[in-house]
């Protein structure tokens, strides 16, 4: 090849052989683009390692971005009472704490399902290691920390969210309410944990079975802190017990929970319960729970008390009358009363002016009539009362509820099973603010009390009624279609102060459910839905 014809872009895209003289000029070329090469190479460096400090400089201008932006952001400008209360929403009713055993198998369960076949020897010898006798406390200690690690509650990723965060987490009692854990060594050490947060905790819920409230792992929790909400869960040869706790750990006390119960054995009788005001001073809200029978004695915290809930916990009338007279500012309560054969016993009036709600079930339900002839309960606005045996039920008993429990002022009335017809249209007509108005399958619910119902001169201000029976369809969907037209016309039947009557929002007065029904009802049914008003079938199974 001519050297005139040499081109230094053809090279090495040809297999022609080149001249001395041009493979010269090649390995000249050649000297010349690796110099260049090196060149280029350096500069790439030098710009790398800018690039690098440019890296950095944008990092840490991104991250000061965020912080700025984390300053800016609107739950930095919420005041604690609402951050706290975003915080009870998000979090978990329960924190469970399982036993060291529990965990571990958890534990293994998880790292198994991870590990390879050739890996399961070492596994088994971890677990070995994991046996009752070698468990020492710095091993507890370690498990507790993986335990805080590894919880899903909601409570613990706030805690470590930024110390603000964290203070009013530790401050919210209602986050650490429910704190249940079998009593052990590994639980211990994760309450200790947990209690450590801060000294202002104020709740526990205890699982205590047949632990003593005296162990060295329990009675600490009682005298490092006061509390504001305690629920024990208690055996109950363990009853006794609860005035071994410190008047320093309940002085603030406000609600108390007790669970008693008696294991396998059945007609367990708790001698005495004692809970008194010198001891409990604050209590406002109690709640006991118990398969035993009724104490021979009980003591309840009369000074403070507002809110009482016995649903679960037998007592003879005479006792609940009694609790009713010695708590003047009970303002709900819910009894459960057990069959007695010592009706003769109870005489005495009880009268009680600050009760509001009222609900009782009684074992037998002859003694719903020595109740209604002996209390006064003259504020009343919700009464709820049913029997596992049919509530007595008589004409003397509408003159009875509306002279004893001012039934003109009731709001809410709530009826069981009873021996004999009910009578609907006396009730409304004696109870002109019902609001709420539940009934049994014996119920009386005549043409002249739907056509009240619909002009609302009954129960005008009625806006729910349900009722065990099943009523024509198409009565109930005429009564309930003229009731939303009056409570809308201006010329409509008015009551006493002159307003309309008030539409009535859910009625269940038949039987049959939708799937049940004419098409020509599901229509009108889902065209009073989207007025908002419900009509369908009782549930018999949701009844007393």
């Amino acid at each position: 090849m001519p050297f005139l014809d040499f081109n230094l872009s053809d090279v090495g895209k040809s297999n022609v052989a080149y001249t001395d003289e041009e493979a010269s000029h090649i390995r000249h070329a050649r000297l010349h683009a690796q110099g260049k090469l090196i060149g280029l190479n350096a500069e790439i460096a030098a710009l790398e390692l800018r690039l690098q400090e440019l890296e950095g400089q944008r990092q840490r201008v991104k991250q000061d971005i965020t912080h700025y932006d984390v300053a800016l952001v609107p739950h930095k400008m919420l005041p604690e009472e609402i951050l706290r209360w975003i915080f009870i929403l998000c979090a978990d009713e329960i924190i469970f704490v399982e036993s060291y055993y529990q965990f571990m198998e958890k534990l293994r369960s998880t790292s198994s399902s991870f590990s390879s076949p050739s890996s399961s020897s070492s596994s088994f010898r971890i677990e070995d290691e994991d046996d009752e006798d070698n468990v020492t406390i710095e091993k507890l200690n370690d498990k507790a920390k993986e335990w805080i690690k590894r919880a899903k509650n909601p409570q613990f990723a706030l805690i470590n969210v930024c110390r603000a965060w964290r203070r009013v987490a530790v401050a919210t009692p209602e986050l650490w309410a429910v704190y249940v854990c079998e009593i052990d060594l590994f639980t211990m050490q994760v309450t200790k944990w947990i209690f450590g947060l801060t000294h202002t905790l104020k709740s526990l819920a205890l699982h205590l079975h047949y632990s003593n409230l005296t162990d060295s792992l329990i009675f600490p929790l009682f005298t490092r802190h006061r509390y504001k909400k305690l629920e024990l869960y208690l055996d109950s040869t363990r009853v006794p017990q609860l005035k071994l706790i410190p008047l320093n750990a309940v002085s603030e006390l406000q609600e108390l929970g007790l669970d008693i119960s008696t294991g396998f054995m059945d007609g367990v009788v708790i001698t005495s319960l004692q809970l008194t005001s010198h001891r409990f001073p604050l209590v406002s809200e109690l709640k006991l729970t118990t398969s035993c029978d009724p104490p021979i004695h009980i003591t309840l915290p009369y000074q403070r008390l507002r809110h009482l809930d016995l649903s679960e916990f037998p007592l003879y009338l005479l006792q609940c009358l009694n609790i009713l007279r010695k708590s003047p500012l009970l303002e709900d309560v819910k009894f459960y009363v057990q069959h007695s054969d010592h009706l003769a016993l109870v005489t005495e009036k009880c009268i009680n002016t600050s009760l509001q709600e009222l609900q009782v079930r009684f074992i037998n339900g002859a003694e719903s009539q020595r109740m209604f002839h002996c209390s006064r309960f003259p504020n009343l606005t919700k009464l709820v009362i049913s029997a596992v045996s049919d509530l007595h039920w008589t004409a003397e008993t509408y003159p009875l509820l509306n002279h004893h429990f001012n039934f003109r002022r009731l709001q809410t009335f709530e009826l069981g099973e009873t021996t004999s017809v009910v009578d609907a249209n006396l009730l409304l007509q004696q109870g002109p603010f019902l609001q709420s108005l539940k009934l049994p399958p014996k119920t009386k619910l005549s043409n002249e009390t739907m056509n009240g119902l619909s002009t609302g001169q009954l129960g005008p201000r009625l806006h729910t009624l349900t009722a065990c029976v099943d009523l024509d369809m198409e009565k109930v969907f005429s009564m309930v279609e003229s009731r939303w037209k009056n409570s809308l016309s201006p010329t409509g039947d008015h009551y006493g102060d002159g307003t309309r009557p008030t539409p009535l929002r859910v009625v269940c007065l038949f039987s049959k459910n939708r799937d049940e029904m004419p098409e020509k009802f599901v229509r009108r049914q889902r065209k009073l839905e989207k007025l908002g008003v419900y009509v369908g079938a009782c549930d018999p199974d949701d009844w007393y």
